[in-house]
């Protein structure tokens, strides 16, 4: 018998971050989501997973709302690159 090895490591927020943007994108594209601006609360793990699944799906235009606005602006710029 062969021994087993693992074949991929994902850190748990990355992994939740995939989970995420997996699920987002599939609900979305099954419900035929067809617009062009989205509204995300929050800007952590699950958020940023989320704005690439929509990015992915065409959308132009996401909100960001929180309850820091630090923290919404830092998050914003690293969505930046993703919607030029």
């Amino acid at each position: 018998m062969e021994k087993s090895e693992p074949v991929l490591s994902i850190i748990g927020k990355e992994f939740t971050r995939i989970r995420t943007a997996s699920v987002t994108y599939s609900f979305l594209k099954f419900l035929n989501y067809n617009t062009k601006e989205a509204l995300i609360v929050g800007y952590g793990y699950q958020a940023y997973g989320q704005a690439m699944a929509l990015a992915s799906l065409g959308v132009k235009r996401i909100d960001i709302t929180g309850r820091n606005k630090l923290k919404v602006k830092n998050f914003l710029n690293r969505l930046v690159p993703v919607f030029i």
